[in-house]
């Protein structure tokens, strides 16, 4: 339930972040907006699967998006954005494949995730 409830909502706020950007005439934001999204929702994933790197995994992500949003990245914020994205999730993944076990017995509550 937790996780359509995430899905759903993630939809409804890129939808509505990406006709913000678009309404006023900010076409540039719109990456930044949706991984703002992107990142806000791994939040209530991370109580869904009991995984707690998910809540770095979307403190990261938001913080890199907040920064692209309000111009502190300067002029090349799109790249410095790009990237910080990618090495959010893709430390995440490497996290994720190390500890594949843990995290899957975790997730299905046979132990705790520590």
């Amino acid at each position: 339930l937790g996780l359509r409830w995430s899905a759903l909502a993630q939809s409804l706020f890129v939808v509505l972040a990406v006709y913000l950007c678009l309404r006023n005439d900010r076409r540039d934001l719109v990456w930044p907006a949706i991984g703002l999204v992107v990142g806000l929702h791994f939040l209530p994933l991370g109580r869904v699967f009991r995984v707690p790197a998910y809540y770095a995994t979307g403190s990261a992500a938001a913080a890199v998006s907040l920064a692209a949003l309000t111009g502190t990245l300067g002029s090349s914020f799109l790249a410095v954005f790009a990237a910080g994205m990618g090495t959010a999730m893709w430390v995440t993944v490497i996290y994720l494949l190390r500890n594949a076990d843990r995290v899957a017995a975790a997730g299905i509550g046979a132990a705790p995730l520590v």
